[in-house]
């Protein structure tokens, strides 16, 4: 019986090990910290002297925000990082597209075309940072609620195409796969409906978290685009429109209509 025990604890650990040997950092990388790294060596306050001394004190808090700030400020996962540098990209095709130039710059990226770092363009003469104009930020909002082609539901087609082989996939798998049925909004299952308010948000969100922290004023936070904002919760409301139907609860709810449905007809058969 101890013998069966042992053997069956050895295969236990060698599947463990090996589950942890072969888990893809791709798939892990999403639920980290945002900023993630190698953590420096925790700093002792004892060595550094009394504890009355206040100037050790300011050198070990100090030593303690080197050590730790390879973790973001946000608490948040490195999935909502990753998301706002994309969204902070697509804006900025969005101004090329307008007229408007690049405003930021793609520096530095994953072996598989993920975007792991976008910096702030400069003018060549003065070195100063091009900064996105909240109007811009607000044109961008408006072309959204309007249906404008600008600023289409499911992106542009040459968009769609070029980043296929490092978005990420959906429940209906990838989007250059898919039929892009067109609507009044854009492409996609939901053409037809407006965009939602969390889509709107997102965007708005993207431009604030890549201009805290900067020299300059952040336009995400302008009074011209908190108004819009506003406006639009209040137009669209705080719900989302639809719940997609990949969902169990969605589905069964579908079916339970159209049984619903079936049966008045054959009532009335």
């Amino acid at each position: 019986m101890a013998l069966a025990m042992a053997v069956q604890s050895s295969a236990l650990k060698a599947r463990l090990e090996q589950k942890a040997v072969v888990r893809p950092h791709k798939m892990m990388r999403k639920l980290y910290p945002d900023g993630t790294g190698a953590i420096g060596d925790v700093p002792k306050r004892r060595a550094l002297g009394e504890a009355e001394d206040e100037e050790a004190t300011e050198v070990f808090c100090a030593a303690v925000r080197k050590a730790a700030n390879v973790f973001g400020k946000s608490k948040r996962a490195q999935s909502t990082a990753d998301e706002h540098l994309r969204y902070i990209v697509s804006i900025d095709k969005y101004l090329v597209r307008m007229g408007h130039g690049s405003f930021v710059t793609i520096t530095s990226t994953s072996d598989d075309g993920v975007v792991l770092k976008v910096e702030p363009r400069r003018h060549a003469g003065t070195g100063a940072i091009r900064m996105i104009r909240p109007e811009m930020i607000v044109a961008l909002l408006l072309d959204m609620a309007s249906g404008s082609e600008d600023a289409p539901k499911g992106g542009h087609a040459e968009d769609v195409a070029a980043n296929a082989d490092h978005e990420m996939v959906g429940a209906c798998g990838p989007r250059a796969l898919q039929k892009r049925r067109a609507g009044k909004f854009g492409t996609g299952p939901y053409a037809d409906e407006c965009w939602s308010l969390q889509a709107y948000q997102k965007r708005v969100y993207a431009v604030r978290d890549f201009y805290k922290s900067l020299p300059c004023e952040n336009p995400g936070w302008s009074d011209e685009v908190v108004g819009v904002l506003g406006a639009l919760a209040r137009l669209v409301g705080v719900k989302p429109l639809h719940v997609p139907q990949v969902c169990g609860k969605a589905a069964h709810a579908e079916d339970a209509v159209h049984l619903e449905h079936d049966e008045l007809h054959d009532e009335h058969d």
